[in-house]
């Protein structure tokens, strides 16, 4: 009988597909996923990357930073998601721009 360890093992890990990919790491850049989950990380720094993205969901399980190569809705940098929040982003000529969110305020 073989012996079978049962200690957790924590991973860093990206599961991906073409389309849709779980984040387990505190970096990552889109590659052209139009669904995007993060999870089982303190703290993810997304970057929406529009040579590859055009279109993306992104549902946070974990606080999450979005940030992007050009402007998101004209005036911001980054937005941050806290832990539940999800938001749908399109990439529109010249900046992103949020279509759906769950409650983004400005604040």
């Amino acid at each position: 009988m073989s012996v079978i360890s049962k200690t957790p093992i924590e991973k860093k890990i990206t599961v991906q597909d073409s389309y849709k990919t779980i984040v387990k790491s505190d970096k990552y850049t889109t590659t052209g996923e139009s669904i995007i989950i993060v999870k089982d990380v303190k703290l993810c720094e997304l970057t929406l990357n529009s040579m590859s993205t055009k279109s993306v969901k992104i549902k946070a399980l974990s606080d999450t930073v979005v940030k992007a190569d050009y402007s998101i809705d004209i005036k911001y940098d980054e937005i941050f998601l806290g832990n539940g929040a999800s938001i749908d982003l399109e990439f529109v000529e010249d900046g992103w721009y949020v279509m759906s969110s769950d409650g983004l305020k400005d604040s």
